[in-house]
């Protein structure tokens, strides 16, 4: 069995998979259409492009000040293959990138890390805290209320990785209580995400 994409989890753990089947993951080619899409989403975020999509569907003449990417802190969380591609592009848009991973490696684009075990520490300078890690027991909700506390309220929460890496309860709370300006998202616990999930809001 083969996964397209580089995690495993969802097909490793199904209880009808018998141990003499293979799986294998597909690794190496998601670091370019993974790092659009995180700029897709900050780019989405940072100049409020739901808002326009909106005021065009009303047919509404609408102006407000966009925030730019320049001069901002994208904090990386899991500096693997796609930080790889993504950390010299945030470099491009003239960010500054904090590495947080488990252990240091040597990325071009990156220009400091900071263990995760630091990362509430380390989240009040970000402005756009990127997930990447994979999904397994050691990052279960490893963003959870907490973080969210720690975060600047003008910051932003890009989940390019697994839903299960953030405790979706606590991120609803944490937009509800403007702990956080908002979040972009690829990926959620339960996918398809269910219609009355106060997500989709």
């Amino acid at each position: 069995m083969h996964a397209l994409g580089t995690g495993v989890d969802g097909i490793v753990d199904q209880p009808s998979l018998g141990p003499d089947v293979v799986v294998s993951a597909t690794r190496g080619i998601h670091g370019k259409p993974m790092s659009e899409m995180a700029f897709l989403l900050m780019l989405a975020l940072s100049r409020d492009f739901p808002r326009t999509l909106m005021a065009q569907e009303a047919a509404r003449w609408e102006r407000w000040p966009a925030k730019l990417l320049d001069n901002k802190t994208a904090g990386i969380l899991g500096v693997g293959l796609i930080a790889e591609e993504l950390a010299p592009r945030c470099k491009a848009f003239g960010m500054e990138v904090i590495g947080i991973s488990q252990t240091e490696r040597n990325v071009p684009g990156i220009d400091r890390f900071v263990t995760r075990d630091a990362l509430n520490d380390a989240v009040p300078e970000i402005d756009y805290l990127i997930v990447l890690v994979p999904y397994d027991e050691t990052t279960h909700n490893l963003i959870d209320g907490a973080t969210f506390k720690a975060m600047k309220p003008n910051s932003y929460l890009i989940n390019i990785a697994r839903g299960g890496v953030v405790d979706e309860a606590a991120l609803v709370a944490a937009l509800n209580a403007g702990d956080i300006a908002g979040a972009g998202l690829d990926t959620f616990v339960d996918e398809p995400l269910p219609s009355d999930n106060p997500l989709w809001k």
